[in-house]
C-alpha cells in the first residue's frame, strides 16, 4: 500500500514549471488503467483483474506493447465479479482464480489489480497475493490501485512503486558490465523499442533491463544493476528514476 502521496504527485522532467502531475483532466482514464498501462507489457507474467469484467475490457487498448518474450500481455484474466460478490466477499474466488491461471498457462509472476468496485468493499488483495504466493512459489503481486483513488498517471506512479517494492532487488543478472542500462517508461508501442536498441548497441550500451515494453519479469528483478537509467516518459515513471 502507498503511504507516501507526495512522490505520486511530483513533477515530472522540468518542461512546465506549473503543478499538473496527477490532475485528473477531461476525458482522461483511471488509476487502474494507468497501472495496467505500466505493468501489462511484462509479457511472460499474468496480469488478474479482480473486478467486473468490464475492467478487464477496458485494458485492451493498452495492448499495443509488442513483446517477443511471449504473449500474456495479450490475454485478459479477470474475477469478474457479480452482485453476490459484492454481498458475500469474493477473496476465495480471487484465490481460485489465481490458482487455476498458474495451472493453465504457468506465468513466471501473477500481478492482482484491485478495480473500484473490489476496493470499495474492502477486498484483502494483499492478503490473498500473500496465500497464493505460499501455495504456488511463485511471485504474486499486488497492485491497489483502484479507478477512484485518482486519474491515470497517478495508477502509472503507483505502478511504479509496486516494482520498486516487490520486483527491482529481488534477482540478480548473469552478467554485467560497465555499460549497463535502464529504460524507463518505455512499452515498446507497435514496436518503436526495436528500433532504439540496434541504435543503442551501436554506441556500446546495454540495455540491462526494460520498464515494461518487451520486457521478462526476472530482467525487472535486477534493474538495480544498471550503471545509469534513462527516463523515456517521465510523466509516468519519474518516481522510479528517482528512486533507482
Amino acid at each position: 500500500m502507498i503511504t507516501n502521496i507526495d512522490k505520486l504527485t511530483e513533477n515530472g522532467c522540468g518542461t512546465e514549471k506549473t503543478d499538473k502531475v496527477c490532475r485528473s483532466r477531461g476525458g482522461e482514464s483511471c488509476a487502474f488503467d494507468g497501472a495496467m498501462i505500466v505493468l501489462q507489457p511484462i509479457a511472460d507474467a499474468a496480469h488478474v483483474v479482480h473486478g467486473p469484467i468490464a475492467c478487464c475490457g477496458n485494458s485492451w487498448e493498452g495492448r499495443g506493447s509488442l513483446s517477443k518474450k511471449g504473449s500474456l500481455h495479450r490475454m485478459g484474466f479477470t474475477t469478474d465479479m457479480s452482485e453476490l460478490d459484492i454481498i458475500y466477499g469474493s477473496e476465495e474466488k480471487l484465490f481460485h482464480a489465481i490458482r487455476k491461471i498458474f495451472d493453465e498457462v504457468r506465468p513466471k509472476a501473477i500481478f492482482v489489480y484491485s478495480t473500484c468496485v473490489s476496493g470499495l468493499i474492502g477486498e484483502d488483495i494483499d492478503a490473498v497475493c500473500r496465500r497464493a504466493e505460499t501455495v504456488l512459489g511463485i511471485r504474486v503481486i499486488p497492485v491497489n490501485a483502484p479507478g477512484f483513488v485518482g486519474p491515470k498517471n497517478l495508477g502509472n506512479r503507483i505502478a511504479g512503486e509496486v516494482l520498486l517494492d516487490h520486483v527491482i532487488g529481488t534477482g540478480e543478472p548473469p552478467s554485467v558490465t560497465g555499460y549497463d542500462i535502464n529504460l524507463i517508461g518505455e512499452y515498446n508501442i507497435a514496436g518503436d523499442l526495436w528500433l532504439t536498441e540496434p541504435i543503442l548497441e551501436k554506441a556500446g550500451l546495454k540495455v540491462l533491463s526494460r520498464m515494461t515494453g518487451d520486457a521478462t519479469f526476472e530482467e525487472i528483478t535486477w534493474a538495480h544493476r544498471a550503471k545509469l537509467n534513462v527516463v523515456v516518459c517521465s510523466r509516468a515513471l519519474i518516481n522510479v528514476a528517482k528512486e533507482m
